[in-house]
């Protein structure tokens, strides 16, 4: 524990327009245009030898998982915002783009952001039941420069960007679409988690699509289709997502624990499935399970606890996992804290 918070210490002085106290962390107003805030999340962890390296030591070490400064200005309808990570010690820009969302008309948004696909990637980091997100959350976390629509209202919602693939000056795009239906009229935001729960149901169900014209094969074949379903009722918490990758799907690595890759394959169906219950008012507990369906039949099983006293700006949380699978398989355990957000926590979404 002493380890870890000497490494979350000095990532708390980059953030120097930010109090290191937690509720100046999440928000710093300045009434109808400015805000700005930031994230620290950091996690010690240990796994054993086979996962970590395959052969020899097991690992233990502490991982600063994300340091996120970002900065809003909000006028009306029209929003800019900047986001860096600054976790590797080099600043690397996630969002920065500016963005117009009025209320029955069609929305815009242009810049480098993260197109909205599935649910789990799209969740605020801060709100996050593990140290990572799901398998395919991870893999559809990315920002790319591009320009997005979006539509509806509180039952339907709707969104398609177009993206440069994140692959430089090439000429190839990423074209995504999601439509999202509330059964009742009330989502659940970009959060995990039954945390801030009413007492009544939610319901929620995604459906997404995309090509990608940048990677080899035709553009089809190197993209794919799925859905996902989030619920919470009070206390309980579900949510559930599939994916079907086409022949060309690029294979990139899903770095999971700070353990070696997860490779999503071509031609797969990757499943997850996350349930939990909030315990009391500052305590939740959540199990996952996914079948990644990839080249070495990566198995995955964990359970993780969440508290956030006060219902404040920092969250501690404790997870383990098994991993198992035809190659490298094994335990991680972490243990980390959150302070902080990586966006204003009542803020309307664009």
């Amino acid at each position: 524990m002493k380890r870890l918070l000497r490494a979350v210490a000095p990532a708390l002085f980059l953030l120097p327009a930010v109090s290191v106290s937690a509720a100046a962390l999440q928000e710093e107003p300045v009434p109808d245009l400015l805000s700005y805030g930031g994230l620290v999340r950091a996690f010690w962890s240990f796994s054993d030898a086979t996962i970590a390296t395959g052969v020899g030591d097991p690992v233990l070490a502490v991982f600063l998982e994300d340091v996120q400064p970002y900065f809003e200005l909000a006028y009306s309808d029209a929003l800019v915002r900047v986001q860096l990570e600054l976790a590797s010690g080099t600043a690397v820009l996630e969002d920065g783009w500016v963005g117009w969302n009025p209320p029955e008309l069609v929305g815009f948004k242009t810049g480098q952001f993260k197109p909205r696909v599935l649910h789990s990637a799209s969740a605020d980091p801060e709100t996050l039941v593990f140290r990572d997100r799901t398998l395919l959350g991870e893999r559809f976390d990315y920002y790319d420069r591009g320009a997005e629509l979006s539509g509806g209202g509180d039952a339907i919602r709707w969104f398609l960007a177009v993206t440069d693939g994140q692959d430089g000056d090439k000429t190839g795009v990423i074209t995504s679409a999601r439509i999202e239906w509330s059964v009742y009229e009330e989502g659940l935001g970009l959060a995990e988690g039954a945390r801030d729960s009413p007492n009544y149901l939610r319901a929620e169900f995604g459906f997404f699509g995309l090509t990608d014209s940048a990677s080899a094969g035709s553009a089809a074949d190197a993209g794919g289709y799925g859905m996902d379903f989030a619920m919470t009722l009070g206390p309980y918490y579900l949510h559930t997502e599939f994916a079907h990758l086409g022949n060309s799907f690029p294979v990139e690595p899903i770095f999971v624990d700070g353990n070696p890759a997860v490779f999503l394959a071509p031609d797969s169906t990757p499943f997850g499935l996350t349930v939990g219950r909030r315990l009391a008012e500052d305590w939740q507990t959540s199990f996952r399970w996914q079948i990644a369906d990839d080249a070495v039949n990566t198995k995955y099983l964990g359970l993780a606890v969440n508290f956030f006293p006060n219902d404040g700006a920092v969250m501690f949380t404790s997870d383990v996992s098994r991993y198992e699978a035809d190659g490298p398989e094994g335990w991680v355990f972490n243990v980390g804290v959150s302070v902080g957000a990586s966006r204003p926590r009542d803020a309307k979404v664009f």
